[in-house]
């Protein structure tokens, strides 16, 4: 039995923020007296008796908790459970595994010989009846959605304006269909889309080219997604009491690490996004800033660090930085591209 269940069965282990002292609902006394009933195990709870970890993570970091669960009978025997990060949802992906037994039953059918030899050749059998099931129910989709796309382009042929915006509707619904597709088939085979892909679906359109920008800019996206929901990277106060884990300009992420602790989780979610994306850390151009307690200190992790300031999208940060260098270039910029106020009452 696998879900989002939408409660925890420990509040202290499963939860993290305001509402961890809450008192158990009524969702969790239900599901706690099901699983008794029928001897039912939350296997990653029974692989990790003492853990914490979290499948769902508010976006501001305040509260969290572990509310997708695999439930096993106590029969199976565990080899193992875990959590990971799925760059499609908000939610961690859970993955357990478990070997399970078809217990022996005495009966008059017993000299009867058996409808399959082993348990793979049942399961081999059931695989096959699902495909030809899922099979069917794509074609059968497939050719109704054909029908409405021809009845829709043939409204609109006849002034229907109500048809005009159904087919606008239709092609959006199938247009984000197909960039979800090509995103879990991306993540699949681990490897990052060419830009020839992202190239091929461009048009001149203004429309087209905002869509595209977002499929470009969705792998690091990804990547502060999956940086801001993980609850061991501790974040920066600034001043006003915000929060920070990372910042993101387009394709640009930097990170704020305040605790060495942080450094782990950081290369753990890193080695996580490259295996989901066939995108590799640079090393060379991974520049670090160091402050503090923290300047000339070997910090674990690989990256060309500085004790004195380095430059994140064009602005210099850290001690002595050349603030009138940065902000003299951008006036210069501004200066260029800006026109002169036309007189009141007229208009250039």
């Amino acid at each position: 039995m696998v879900g989002d269940f939408n409660c925890v069965p420990d509040s202290g282990l499963d939860r993290l923020g305001a509402s961890v002292s809450a008192s158990p609902d009524a969702g969790i006394t239900e599901l706690e007296r099901f699983t008794s009933a029928h001897l039912l195990a939350d296997v990653w709870r029974h692989m990790h008796p003492c853990s914490t970890v979290y499948t769902w993570v508010r976006p501001n970091g305040e509260d969290a908790s572990r509310i997708d669960r695999v439930y096993a009978p106590v029969s199976f025997t565990f080899s193992g459970c875990e959590t990971l990060s799925c760059p499609l949802s908000d939610h961690d992906t859970v993955v357990a595994r478990f070997a399970f037994h078809f217990p022996h039953r005495a009966g008059p059918m017993e000299t009867l010989k058996p409808a399959f030899a082993s348990t793979s050749q049942w399961w081999d059998d059931v695989k096959l009846r699902i495909k030809r099931y899922a099979i069917q129910y794509c074609v059968t989709r497939a050719r109704r959605r054909r029908e409405k796309f021809s009845k829709l382009c043939a409204e609109v042929k006849f002034g229907d304006p109500s048809a005009v915006i159904a087919l606008q509707t239709y092609l959006d619904e199938k247009y984000h269909g197909a960039r979800v597709r090509a995103r879990v088939e991306a993540v699949e085979a681990e490897e990052r889309p060419s830009l020839r892909f992202y190239q091929s679906v461009s048009s001149s359109a203004v429309t087209d080219a905002s869509r595209l920008c977002a499929l470009l800019m969705g792998p690091c996206e990804s990547l502060s997604r999956l940086l801001e929901r993980d609850s061991r990277l501790v974040p920066f106060v600034v001043p006003g009491g915000a929060k920070v884990k990372c910042a993101q300009y387009a394709d640009d992420v930097t990170c704020v690490v305040s605790s060495l602790g942080s450094f782990r989780a950081l290369s753990q979610d890193l080695s996580i996004f490259e295996r989901a994306t066939g995108a590799k850390l640079n090393p060379e151009k991974t520049k670090g800033l160091r402050l503090g307690s923290w300047r000339y200190r070997d910090l674990p992790f690989g990256a060309s660090w500085s004790d004195q300031n380095i430059k994140i999208n064009g602005i210099w940060f850290g001690y002595d930085a050349p603030g009138d260098v940065t902000w003299a270039r951008g006036l210069r910029y501004l200066r260029a591209g800006s026109k002169p106020l036309a007189p009141a009452g007229f208009r250039s």
